[in-house]
């Protein structure tokens, strides 16, 4: 910028923009003198309470008691701009004069201004308490918490905290697959919780009523003797409080008969257990868990015959049945499958080279014969679902060296081709089983027919021998 430039600002007059372009042209002046040296940096950051509220404070007084508008008249505006300026320069000599004078006072609030809040026309309100004449009231900060917590809320809202005044203590923590009695022992956990609030309740009467005991002996009080005597009644009846010993040996059996440690961790291996497995074969369920998270096989022996007894009681009763019946039915279908496989290899002397499938007109381009008899085979040999087992015997079958085609399919190519020959193959046992029964129908028939006409049979081959040795005689 070449040329001069002349910047008006329009400031109502005895209002807080006046203080606010004072304080301006004091931070200007600061800044110039101290701030850009690296001193007093920390001094004048940000306005105190004190400072904040003389600005705001600051032309009130000429508000309130302004006569009326008519003694405010029109000037010229080249009046108004020259006394606008003489008052500027006053005001940059007043600051000027003040930081030669003391820059370590020096205050970015004008002499005389923020000596003391209550200070107001030469009167001191502040030892005035019954005085309503108050600009701003500021409030009081309010801590808010770091967290979200829902009980904590509903208690502001309402007013409220626990039924006692205090929150209760948590009791023991009961989930429904450590199969607890929950009827019974949820009763004494109760009365236990209830007892020991009463105990607490009557210790704190009691430390209230020896306090009293001890002020009143100090102040050589009558009734001293007479708090003393209910201080220790009631730490008599608090001694008494409590279950009872069939109630205890209750609480015990209880706890023993569940399952308190299991997590809910281990539950879940139980269940997977019992889906991969099934709810007949006990002993592979039990060799699972127990791998799987290191308990006993008693405890787990006992956890098994206590599910299949309470299974009822979980939650999720029907999803996890559902899980279970659903691994059932996996495994009833891996046992058809390796019954028909059975069948149908124990049919060929040698499989290996004399398995043939029939494939009812829809054999396909893809895979030839002997391919579809080495997975048949495979799968015979290291299960059904077994895929991966299955490529890799495929990539180290030397009749397959340069078979390109089928040493490349993945798991899933050759699970889709495997679905595809057993239901070939069952369809090819049930064609041979249903052949079987019709001969053995056929053959039972032909019994009973030629079993029921026998004499007659008999005395038929009778006279055609006699004919024909007949018939030589007469020849």
């Amino acid at each position: 910028q070449t040329k001069p430039v002349r910047v008006f600002r329009f400031v109502c007059e005895g209002t807080v923009e006046e203080k606010i372009v004072e304080r301006a042209d004091r931070k200007l002046f600061l800044d110039a003198a101290v701030i850009q040296q690296g001193r007093l940096a920390e001094k004048h950051a940000q306005l105190s309470k004190d400072e904040l509220m003389t600005m705001v404070k600051f032309g009130a007084d000429d508000i309130l008691h302004a006569a009326s508008a008519s003694e405010f008249t029109d000037e010229d505006i080249d009046l108004i701009l020259k006394r606008s300026e003489e008052r500027t320069n006053a005001l940059k000599d007043k600051i000027d004069t003040d930081m030669r004078h003391n820059l370590a006072n020096f205050s970015l609030l004008g002499d005389g201004e923020g000596s003391s809040l209550f200070d107001f026309e030469g009167r001191d309100y502040k030892k005035n308490k019954n005085s309503s004449h108050v600009l701003i009231n500021l409030p009081g900060r309010e801590r808010k918490r770091a967290g979200y917590d829902v009980d904590a809320y509903y208690r502001g809202v309402r007013g409220t905290v626990g039924a006692s005044g205090k929150n209760r203590r948590k009791g023991m923590s009961m989930q429904d697959y450590q199969f607890f009695d929950q009827a019974k022992l949820g009763a004494i956990l109760e009365k236990e919780a209830d007892i020991i609030a009463e105990k607490t309740a009557a210790t704190a009467a009691m430390k209230e009523l020896r306090t009293r005991a001890r002020k009143a002996a100090m102040a050589d009080e009558e009734d001293q003797y007479e708090l003393e005597n209910e201080a220790n009644e009631l730490e008599k009846k608090i001694s008494e409080l409590g279950l009872t010993e069939e109630e205890q040996e209750d609480k015990q059996r209880l706890i023993a008969d569940a399952f308190s440690d299991w997590t809910r961790k281990d539950a879940r291996s139980f269940i997977g257990a019992l889906e991969r497995n099934g709810r007949d074969d006990k002993e592979q369920v039990i060799h699972d868990v127990i791998l799987e998270t290191g308990k006993t096989a008693e405890d787990i022996n006992r956890y098994y015959e206590v599910f299949m007894k309470r299974c009822t009681e979980l939650s999720d009763y029907s999803k996890v049945m559902e899980r279970i019946e659903r691994g059932e039915r996996r495994i009833q279908r891996s046992n058809e499958i390796k019954v028909a496989l059975e069948k149908k290899v124990n049919r060929h002397p040698n499989p290996w080279h004399q398995l043939h499938l029939n494939y009812m007109g829809a054999k396909g381009k893809t895979f030839t014969e002997e391919e579809d008899g080495f997975l048949i085979q495979m799968m015979h040999r290291h299960g059904y679902g077994n895929w991966e087992i299955i490529r890799q015997q495929i990539k180290k079958a030397w009749q397959f060296h340069f078979d390109w085609f089928f040493k490349s399919r993945n798991t899933v190519e050759l699970q889709k081709r495997g679905d595809t020959l057993i239901k070939l193959v069952e369809k090819e046992n049930e064609e041979i089983e249903a052949a079987e029964k019709a001969a053995i129908n056929c053959a039972s028939r032909k019994k009973k027919a030629g079993g029921g006409g026998g004499k007659d049979s008999v005395s038929r081959r009778g006279s055609i021998s006699s004919n024909n040795a007949a018939k030589r005689r007469k020849r």
